[in-house]
């Protein structure tokens, strides 16, 4: 008899409809105000309540409108944490790190040489499951770059790898790794599936020309030199969906990519930037800021693309544009900014169609902004006042998303809050391992996807 993974038995008692009926010293409860017109309004988009994902019933407009402790919404989380020792002094967690005469110097993208592990959360804080990408050689050091759901229980996570040598000495054996062999990696993506408890390489690129593999069709595909971004189509979780750029305003911007990840004889598809963005603002070689896969309540897949300029289009102001792209159909909205803050990082929802969320100001008197097709909404963030920046979009309806930071008493304890239609409905304060609390820093969090009963393993 084959025993579950705990996420399986979690999936058929709790993802599937049983109550949480616990309360924890770990969370603050608040009862946000009756929803508003705004939230009500159907045109707004959104199912309500966080629910949404295909074969899901819908969930009611209640959870996160007036939280009941004994019938929280069915939401579990994925959260990229890291050593604080180390995280918090790493390039870009909190802020530019400075060289060795004192001057500051841009983040690369990833949090350095600081290792990464995942944890499947509960609203209250209670760590179910633990998740590390494969030693794949002794030695190895994951970092994060980035994190996105792919699937029903399944979660896409993208990484650094380092190692004591980065490049092999001269006349030195290295074994033959899947990414090359080589003890660095710029970007290497694993999806893991919490239900089964397993992990499986998505993609690497190559740290000699930067073309980016992809191993279940030994394809090499340019991407470009400026980061990997990668989303698995959750309509088809066969194709994986790419997008980079190069340096340079004189160079051409780079098409959306997909490519099947197993069958080597499927051509792979392509949109250019006039397609993802108009002619308009097509013909800019813009830098991305955020990507995000989604699907909408039709089981279509939209394609999320956040771009700053960096001063190829000529504006005297910083410039930030928002795309939703239906891949079957085209693009769904485009929206520009010439607001500086409009390029920090955004989250994108990954269902009820396209929306994202970011954070203006994030280290004095913050502000949240949602941005979706139909237009922007803005607002104070009521608690947290240092480092605050965006968690999962839970329902662009509300809108309901989470906040992760800290405050001015605690700099370095994250928390995760959940604002909903302006205001802050719930909190998660620490994360406890087993019965213990461990003081963590907070990279990134997503929602899981939930399971309907056909994605559950049968019992033997």
């Amino acid at each position: 008899m084959r025993t579950l993974h705990p996420l399986a038995v979690i999936s058929l008692s709790f993802l599937l409809g049983a109550a949480l009926t616990a309360c924890s010293g770990d969370t603050t409860l608040r009862t946000a105000p009756p929803p508003g017109a705004e939230e009500a309004d159907p045109s707004r988009g959104g199912r309500g309540g966080g629910g949404g994902w295909p074969g899901l019933p819908e969930l009611p407009s209640g959870p996160w409108s007036d939280i009941d402790p004994g019938d929280m919404p069915d939401v579990h989380f994925v959260v990229a944490y890291g050593d604080p020792g180390c995280c918090y002094n790493c390039d870009g967690l909190y802020g530019d790190t400075d060289d060795e005469n004192g001057f500051s110097v841009p983040w690369d993208g990833a949090f350095g040489e600081c290792a990464v592990s995942y944890a499947l959360v509960d609203l209250h804080g209670q760590v179910i499951d633990e998740f590390e990408p494969p030693a794949l050689n002794p030695g190895i050091v994951f970092s994060h770059i980035d994190l996105l759901p792919s699937g029903p229980g399944r979660f896409l996570a993208t990484t650094q790898a380092w190692g004591t040598n980065y490049w092999p000495e001269e006349g030195t054996e290295w074994p033959e790794e899947e990414w090359g062999g080589y003890g660095w990696a710029p970007w290497i993506g694993w999806e893991f599936d919490a239900v089964q408890g397993t992990s499986s390489l998505v993609g690497y690129q190559d740290p000699v020309d930067y073309k980016v593999v992809v191993p279940g069709t030994g394809k090499r595909l340019d991407v470009g030199l400026y980061g990997v971004n990668a989303a698995v189509d959750p309509e088809d979780p066969e194709w994986l969906y790419l997008h980079g750029a190069r340096y340079g305003c004189q160079e051409a911007p780079l098409p959306l990519r997909a490519t099947h990840r197993t069958d080597a004889a499927v051509l792979d598809r392509f949109w250019g930037a006039d397609e993802l963005l108009g002619d308009e603002l097509g013909h800019i070689n813009w830098a991305p800021t955020s990507f995000a896969a989604s699907i909408d309540e039709d089981g279509l897949a939209h394609v999320g693309l956040g771009f700053a300029d960096q001063g190829c289009s000529g504006s005297e102001q910083p410039v930030h544009v928002f795309t939703d792209f239906v891949p079957d159909e085209g693009t769904s909205w485009v929206r520009v900014s010439s607001e500086p803050w409009a390029v920090n990082p955004a989250s994108w929802a990954p269902w009820n169609g396209g929306a994202a969320v970011q954070v203006e100001s994030p280290w004095e008197l913050p502000t949240w902004h949602v941005v979706d097709d139909k237009g922007d909404r803005s607002g104070p963030v009521p608690d947290l006042t240092y480092n605050v920046r965006p968690g999962p979009m839970l329902d662009p309806g509300g809108p309901t998303f989470m906040l992760v930071g800290g405050d001015l008493a605690s700099p370095v304890t994250d928390r995760m809050v959940v604002m909903h239609d302006g205001q802050q409905v719930w909190s998660i304060d620490a994360l406890r391992f087993g019965l213990q609390e461990r003081e963590v820093a907070i990279l990134d969090v997503v929602v899981l996807p939930p399971l309907v009963e056909e994605d559950v393993p049968p019992q033997d």
